[in-house]
Order: C-alpha cells, then sequence, then structure tokens
C-alpha cells in the first residue's frame, strides 16, 4: 500500500517551486522533479556542480549507473559546499536503495548525517535500512514477457497469483509500495528467510508498526524468476481491516516492477491482465520520475498552476491530494467541503478532518484527461501529506486501464 515506506525512501526532495523558473543550485536540489535542475544554466555551473547535476537527472531518470558515477564523486568532492556534498549523498542513498545495494545506501547516509543530521523520516529510512546490510540484493535470472490474470478486491485493487518458494500465493499489485510486503504468518508458510532485527513501518495511525524482514530465495511473475527478493514481514493484524472482513495476505512491491521494464494494466472483454515486456521506442517524451523506489508522475491538473507530482500508486482506491497543492493553488480548492477523510494503511485507518472534499478534479496525462468526483484533499496523514498526492485506481483504470514504462519513463492511460 502506499503507506508502506514510499515516502520514507524519497530523500532530498523537499520544496515544490510552483512556477518553471530558474533557481539557484541549492533551490533546484531541493525542489520537486527534474524540471528546476533542466532550467539551471549550465555556463552558470562550475565543474564539481554539473556532475552532481548530472548525477541528479540520472537518478531521476533511471539511468542509475550514471547516477552511481556522477553522484558518488560529488558526495566526496571537497571543490562542493557541505550542503551541496549532502544532496549529492541524499540522492545516492535513493539510487542505492533502487538498486537494493544496502551496504552502499548505508554509507551515503551516514556521510549525509555526518554534514547534516537527518531530519526524522530520513533517519527512519537510515535504520530501516541497517538490518538489511549484508543482504545480497534482488536478481531477476532472465526476462520473459508474460502476462498474470488479474482480479480486482472488494477495495478495488487488483490482485494476482504469484509463486513464492514454490507456493501459489495471491498478491496485491502495488506500484505505491516500496517493498513488497508479506504477512507473519504467510511468510512462516511460505518458508521465508527471516533476518534478524526489528524496524518501523510508518503508519496511518499515530504510532509507527514494528515490523522485520524476511526473504523469499524464490519469486515467480508468470514466466520470471527472482531471487533474493526482500519482504517486509507486518502482523498479520497490521493488513485486516473491518474488523477481518477485508485482509491482504502480501504485496508485490517496486524493486519486482522495476525490473519488468514496461508494465500494462488492461481490460478486455470482461477481463484483466498485467502484462509486461521489453520497453518500447516511443515518442511523447517522459512524463515520470523516480524518487528512490517511489514513481511520479506530473500530471496536469485543472486549476493548477503548475503540474503536481504525483505518487502512482495502484495499492490506492482513489486519487487524494495533500495539503500542499492546495496551499500552493488556492483555486484547486473551488467548492471544497470540509468534511474530514478516512487515511488508511499499515495499523488501520485514522480520521483526517482537517481533509476536504473537492466536487471534481480533471486530471491529463499523456494528453488523456480523465474528470473524477468526490475528491479528498489536503491530506496531512500518511505518504499523500509528504508529496501533492496519490494517482490511484479511479483515474489510472478510467480508460481500461494504463502502461508504465520505465526506460521512456512515461505513463500512459489507454484509450478504453
Amino acid at each position: 500500500m502506499n503507506m508502506l515506506l514510499s515516502s520514507l525512501l524519497a530523500v532530498g526532495l523537499l520544496v515544490l517551486s510552483p512556477a518553471d523558473q530558474p533557481l539557484a543550485l541549492e533551490e533546484a536540489l531541493e525542489a520537486d522533479g527534474p524540471r528546476a535542475l533542466q532550467a539551471l544554466a549550465p555556463a552558470g555551473l562550475g565543474a564539481s556542480e554539473r556532475r552532481l547535476v548530472d548525477g541528479a537527472l540520472a537518478a531521476f531518470a533511471g539511468q542509475d549507473g550514471v547516477a552511481e558515477a556522477e553522484l558518488a564523486a560529488a558526495m566526496e568532492d571537497s571543490a562542493l559546499t557541505p550542503d551541496l556534498r549532502r544532496h549529492a549523498a541524499s540522492f545516492l542513498a535513493g539510487v542505492r536503495l533502487r538498486a537494493e545495494d544496502f551496504d552502499g545506501a548505508a554509507q551515503a547516509f551516514d556521510v549525509a548525517d555526518q554534514i547534516t543530521p537527518l531530519v526524522p523520516d530520513v533517519a527512519q529510512a537510515r535504520a530501516f535500512v541497517e538490518p538489511l546490510r549484508g543482504q545480497p540484493g534482488i536478481v531477476m535470472e532472465g526476462f520473459v514477457p508474460g502476462c498474470l490474470d488479474i482480479a480486482r478486491d472488494p477495495a478495488g485493487l487488483p490482485r494476482g497469483d504469484i509463486a513464492i518458494n514454490g507456493g501459489v500465493q495471491e498478491a496485491v499489485l502495488d506500484t505505491g509500495a516500496a517493498f513488497s510486503t508479506i504477512t507473519q504468518s504467510v511468510a512462516e508458510r511460505m518458508g521465508l528467510r527471516p533476518i534478524s532485527g526489528e524496524v518501523s513501518v510508518g503508519a496511518a495511525g499515530a504510532d509507527d508498526v514494528s515490523s522485520s524482514f524476511a526473504i523469499a530465495d524464490n519469486l515467480e511473475i508468470g514466466p520470471v524468476r527472482f531471487s533474493n527478493v526482500v519482504f517486509i514481514v507486518l502482523p498479520d493484524e497490521a493488513l485486516s481491516f473491518a474488523g477481518g472482513r477485508y485482509t491482504i495476505e502480501a504485496i508485490l512491491g517496486m524493486p519486482v516492477f522495476l525490473r519488468l521494464e514496461r508494465l500494462s494494466f488492461a481490460q478486455a472483454n470482461g477481463t484483466e491482465s498485467f502484462c509486461f515486456q521489453r520497453s518500447e521506442d516511443e515518442a511523447g517524451g517522459s512524463n515520470i520520475y523516480l524518487e528512490g523506489l517511489s514513481a511520479i508522475v506530473e500530471a496536469d491538473v485543472e486549476n493548477a498552476g503548475a503540474p503536481l507530482h504525483l505518487l502512482i500508486d495502484t495499492g490506492a482506491q482513489a486519487t487524494t491530494l495533500s495539503a500542499r497543492p492546495i496551499s500552493l493553488f488556492p483555486a484547486l480548492a473551488q467548492g471544497a467541503q470540509a468534511r474530514g477523510a478516512r487515511v488508511g494503511g499499515a495499523g488501520g485507518v485514522v480520521w483526517d478532518g482537517g481533509a476536504v472534499t473537492l466536487p471534481e478534479l480533471t486530471v491529463e496525462i499523456g494528453g488523456e484527461a480523465v474528470t473524477i468526483t468526490g475528491i479528498s484533499a489536503g491530506i496531512s496523514q500518511g505518504a499523500a501529506g509528504r508529496r501533492d498526492g496519490l494517482l490511484g485506481q479511479d483515474v489510472l483504470s478510467a480508460r481500461g486501464g494504463f502502461t508504465l514504462d520505465f526506460k521512456t519513463m512515461r505513463l500512459e492511460l489507454l484509450d478504453g
């Protein structure tokens, strides 16, 4: 689900600029997404600063080899100010987490911490990595295009059968989950190898959920096999809702999806499938970027003065907006009613009394516009409060599905 540490792994990104205008380097590094960095005049940057900018842009674009080389050099570059070196370390930590270089991510976090003490969320992310030190990263054992039949559960979320250590297990397919997740009882039944150490996972409520890690030696999704797949292990009750009437046993997260390159969720003839294939060259340019283990789309939204940065979250029923865009673009709140909103996640559901309900919202992605109604906005709880919001199933499934390509960095709504 969207609460599962996606926010903790988005490091170095704190401030939204409401207009596309050149910023100072420090401000551009703190702005959401690549646009502010792309607007910097190369002539105004020294060689060391250019290396840092190139590394950050490569990190956003998922070009991890380039990002690793440039950011690692920038992190140790004495010609940069301590604050710029801290930014390099923060971006590098996100890239290394994506590669599941857990030792390297911890080292980058430590460099950032030595310059300026980590803010609480990032410090929690650093603590989260510690039990994984020394663990091998996920391995995909060859790529074969394939498909899974999927079904919608009572919450409208896509579920499909995967194989874990040879046993079949239904899992929610959740692009909003930074790591795959499983309940304690299922982890034991499926023979996952526990990792010593306890961590806390950000929850919808005030208290984080105590959890641990375990490794699946083998995971199969369609014809593709993975090894060394890290799972967050949660208490069974953390993924049980409505008095046990709705439960989740397993969630498939971003480390798997990123390696499948081009994903599609498509509906046809009353059935739905999840397919993956090699990336395809296509016109239109990119409209998504990566923030650590989170995929963010820049969506044009009616009454917003700049594209909004929304987490692509197949584990969310509905699109929601955080408090930030409402503050930046008051026109978004025209006709809003103060109704509050229920915010769900690990550990249960809490009430956000400051949320409002927008009568409707038109979201445009890749030239396709979708109008949705009854949108919760002004959310201050959970991951939605740390970005402009979440792009959920109400938009993603509105036109019969979507494709998400991690090589061309593009999200397209299908014209169903």
